[in-house]
């Protein structure tokens, strides 16, 4: 995962929270602390401290000492954010914004026609299309989670002449 595509895995409602905090300026302090090292205090119901290690853009570890428990918390998203702004990296001038543009500027009606057209053309996507609308909203991500690691499952297995044979339950 890097800075240029960490919000394709994460939660919409994390990305929200973390977007409003890192518009709101939030993190209060930023810092290397060694090459790609980077340390910063997100500021919310108290001081938290984030700490992110970077190799070029790619993101290798993250951590927040808040009680949320989850690696990417909203402060730890609204440090990402602030990195992708301060060191530039994971960012191709424009091209998010222009993709983000061209996305919303589809009609409903042929978005929905695209989907529906590639889903009958690419078995793998009807069914990850599939398990993503019949799960509970509050399941869905879990279901694409689970979605991608069959698939990227499926890569290794091919890469290696399907000679292995992995069994997901469910």
């Amino acid at each position: 995962m890097t800075l240029q595509n960490f919000e394709q895995r994460q939660p919409d409602h994390e990305l929200k929270k973390g977007m409003a905090y890192f518009k709101a300026k939030h993190v209060i302090q930023l810092k290397e602390t060694a090459p790609g090292q980077w340390k910063a205090t997100v500021r919310g119901s108290k001081n938290y401290t984030v700490e992110i290690s970077l190799e070029g853009a790619e993101l290798l570890e993250v951590g927040c000492d808040c009680p949320v428990g989850s690696p990417y918390c909203k402060h730890v998203i609204a440090v990402l954010y602030a990195l992708r702004k301060k060191t530039g990296k994971g960012t191709k001038p424009g091209s998010a914004k222009k993709i983000t543009k061209a996305l919303n500027d589809i009609p409903d009606k042929d978005l929905r026609a695209l989907l529906l057209k590639y889903s009958d053309e690419e078995e793998g996507f009807r069914k990850m299309a599939e398990a993503y609308v019949l799960a509970k909203e509050e399941e869905r991500e879990k279901a694409f989670s689970e979605m991608l690691i069959r698939k990227a499952a499926q890569a290794v297995t091919e890469s290696y002449g399907g000679s292995k044979r992995i069994v997901f339950p469910g």
